[in-house]
């Protein structure tokens, strides 16, 4: 962790360019849009939102559970909740 932030102080502190400013050609462009409509494409970023829809309901609900639980009166909930 300490080295990318200090990588970032660096650059932001000097005229360093992480990008080289060439033109890129339009063939590449073009390949590079066309890539995007294939079937692994499509199934991977179905795949991708999926995962992350069911990641984030599963968090939120079992966060929702475990503050509901700790809220209520239950026996040894002093323990728990320390």
């Amino acid at each position: 962790m300490i080295y990318p932030f200090g990588l970032g102080l660096y650059y932001s502190f000097t005229s360093y360019t992480v990008a080289v400013s060439q033109p890129v050609p339009l063939r590449l462009v073009r390949r590079t849009t066309s890539a995007c409509s294939t079937t692994a494409f499509l199934r991977a970023l179905e795949f991708t939102l999926g995962f992350t829809l069911a990641a984030v309901v599963l968090q939120v609900g079992l966060g929702l559970a475990v503050a509901l639980f700790l809220h209520g009166r239950v026996p040894g909930r002093s323990v728990i909740a320390r």
